[in-house]
């Protein structure tokens, strides 16, 4: 039986992650691999008990600091804790699933076959106006293509990601397969029409559901709030800025913005049900992303505001339903809910939206491309 590890410095309890790896498990244990995953500690999958499937936790010592050389250090010293338990076991495959760009940097190629799952280009967001992180970016970015030309497959999961590998690290068209971010198939039947509903009662209400985050910048959603008093506002979820962004509401004595924290995803459809608006953003130095959240969003089928640029916004484009604006500007996020809300546009479902992401960005078939292709690679 051929064997596969992969390798990741996220722990289960991160629903991007959780969400990323079942597929590619649970197909490569279908198709006759034994699978091994190694991650932080905390977390399970919903096949555990799968025969083939084992899932090595490792207790991580330390905590990451404060500031960017104290989280360099603290990434790279995660990194090396789990490749060394990773790249301990004998097999035919390895992949390495990365934002942690320290994965990458340090490891050592153990197997027949290494792969890369690129999910980020995360040095690439490392700011260019401090002298300090932009010696460290040329550095990663170099790093990086070395590294990566080693690398047997590269899987990326958007256009961006697949132009910048191919054309800034000179990486051949035919080691890079596009295995998009998406929904899983029994995810997008519990977000079908028959178990979300579409609530018409007022007041209306604007969510955003997924990970609260720097990138995210909920700061901006907090302002819209204070502007629309009559609108209510919902955080669903947690997350590094979690309590900033709390603590803000709670400032600004914002009596219509609503935390609930994490919440299991079994309970999701029932904030998607009570949701008239969707919200979601990025800021403008992670506009080569797109965020897998806006894949659940659009299999709602309901209106989306999203703030941001890039990928997002160019994938957008291709669905209908939804409103694009500029990142981190208050006015325009007012101006764009008060204008869905006059012409009544949240109180339409897309059923062509819902079509579209059956057809593209289901996560199993774009898996299956993947496992497919190492087929013809492990019998070379």
């Amino acid at each position: 039986m051929k064997s596969f590890t992969i390798i990741s410095s996220y722990s289960l309890q991160e629903p991007v992650l959780k969400n990323r790896v079942q597929p590619f498990i649970v197909l490569l244990l279908e198709s006759g691999y034994k699978v091994t995953l190694v991650s932080p500690s905390g977390g399970a999958l919903d096949i555990d008990n799968l025969p083939g499937f084992s899932h090595v936790q490792v207790d991580i010592q330390g905590r990451g600091n404060k500031g960017f050389l104290g989280r360099a250090l603290y990434e790279a010293r995660l990194a090396r804790q789990l490749l060394k338990v990773g790249e301990g076991f004998e097999n035919t495959f390895s992949l390495i699933t990365i934002p942690s760009m320290f994965l990458l940097f340090l490891f050592s190629f153990p197997s027949k076959i290494n792969i890369l799952d690129l999910r980020d280009l995360t040095w690439e967001y490392l700011d260019d106006r401090k002298w300090f992180t932009r010696f460290a970016k040329v550095l990663f970015r170099r790093l990086a293509k070395i590294k990566i030309n080693k690398i047997d497959l590269i899987l990326v999961t958007n256009k961006t990601e697949f132009e910048f590998v191919t054309a800034a690290l000179n990486v051949p068209h035919e080691k890079v397969i596009h295995v998009s971010n998406g929904v899983s198939r029994s995810q997008f039947e519990a977000l079908s029409p028959s178990n979300i509903s579409h609530s018409t009662s007022l007041p209306v209400r604007i969510s955003y559901i997924g990970n609260v985050g720097v990138a995210q910048n909920l700061s901006i959603f907090l302002a819209a709030a204070k502007e629309l008093p009559s609108v209510e506002f919902y955080i669903v979820g947690d997350g590094t800025d979690f309590s900033h962004v709390n603590s803000q509401a709670k400032a600004m004595g914002l009596k219509n913005v609503f935390f609930t924290g994490r919440v299991a995803w079994v309970d999701i459809p029932k904030y998607y049900s009570d949701t008239h608006i969707l919200y979601s953003q990025l800021s403008s130095e992670f506009s080569g992303a797109m965020p897998s959240k806006l894949y659940e969003y659009l299999a709602t089928g309901k209106f989306i505001i999203y703030g941001g640029e890039g990928q997002a916004e160019s994938i957008l484009r291709e669905f209908s339903n939804n409103l694009v604006v500029p990142p981190n500007n208050a006015k325009d996020l007012i101006s764009a809910i008060q204008n869905v809300i006059d012409l009544s546009e949240w109180n339409t479902l897309s059923l062509s939206n819902r079509n579209m992401v059956s057809e593209l960005y289901i996560r199993e078939d774009r898996v299956n491309v993947f496992v497919e292709k190492i087929k013809g690679m492990a019998s070379e």
